[in-house]
């Protein structure tokens, strides 16, 4: 089953990003989006700020990033200032973490008011955002790590994208993701490394040498894609994964995205009957649960982290 329905994340892939990149005219990649409330000079910083990080496929390229964006825009509207990261769609997590500490560090240069950020990452971005606490020094930086159903324990599809696809299949999918990712602006994309750190048994020994570190507050949340999600895709990927790792968004199984304290299945929390991998980001706004209130959703992570430091 999971075979067959797994070509589809490849076909999904082309279509919702391909296809808009090319209509598009694709714009150039950006640096760091920041957005900040203007402040008084001298004024002390009574908020911390956010840097959103988004996970594998992802480039911070319009037409990518409208969801992100619009969350932006909201929390000027509590005064926390922001930052959506411009890491790549498929580098390694070592090298995207680098980037990551690389713009952290920049932003709190600039802004000597702020002593510490809290992060918000979806998917692969957590565990970027894990290998840097611990193995880049970054813990003296970070106040709170949340992340959104990020496979700290691997993924199915990971696991047979790289394991069980056979070599012709691997090859034929590493080349169409590494065009995407250059269209998108990666500089040097490598898809089949980026899926390999997604499996079970990378993620093993990754959680195995990276241990949270004390000083950091992590968070995690998770979905349920649930039995009758409107989008056909999400919902075929999603009940063959659940026949190997139960209760999932459609990519990363429930038990997976667990970590530090668990905040809750999202979909439970806000009285809906399912949600998937990317709704929790705000997704494409035609392959995800309209229904759900993404921007109050960050809010809400907002006010929890920055009450809990």
């Amino acid at each position: 089953m999971i075979r067959r329905t797994t070509t589809c994340v490849f076909i999904c892939l082309g279509i919702v990003i391909g296809t808009p990149a090319f209509a598009a005219g694709v714009q150039a990649r950006t640096e760091a989006r920041v957005a900040a409330p203007a402040e008084p000079a001298g004024r002390e910083a009574t908020v911390r700020p956010v840097l959103l990080a988004y996970g594998l496929a992802y480039q911070n390229v319009d037409f990518l990033m409208g969801s992100l964006r619009e969350i932006q825009e909201d929390l000027l509207l509590i005064d926390v200032p922001s930052i959506i990261t411009a890491k790549e769609a498929f580098a390694t997590i070592e090298d995207n973490a680098r980037v990551m500490r690389d713009e952290i560090l920049a932003y709190l240069s600039e802004n000597p008011e702020h002593k510490k950020i809290d992060i918000i990452a979806h998917s692969k971005g957590g565990l970027e955002a894990r290998y840097m606490i611990t193995h880049l020094g970054m813990a003296e930086h970070v106040a709170s790590l949340t992340t959104l159903s990020t496979p700290h324990r691997g993924s199915p599809v990971a696991e047979f994208l790289i394991d069980d696809s056979g070599d012709g299949g691997r090859i034929i999918a590493a080349a169409v993701a590494n065009a995407v990712g250059t269209l998108l602006g990666d500089v040097d994309p490598d898809s089949e490394a980026a899926v390999s750190q997604l499996t079970p048994k990378y993620l093993e020994q990754f959680n195995a040498d990276t241990p949270d570190h004390p000083d950091v507050f992590y968070l995690s949340y998770a979905a349920d894609l649930g039995e009758d999600y409107p989008n056909f895709l999400y919902r075929t990927i999603g009940k063959a994964v659940y026949d190997e790792a139960g209760p999932n968004d459609g990519l990363v199984p429930v038990e997976s995205a667990k970590w530090g304290e668990f905040g809750g299945l999202v979909n439970e929390i806000y009285g809906l009957d399912g949600l998937s991998h990317n709704d929790l980001i705000g997704g494409n706004p035609l392959n995800r649960n309209v229904d759900f209130d993404f921007v109050g959703f960050f809010r809400d992570i907002i006010e929890k982290v920055q009450a809990a430091r």
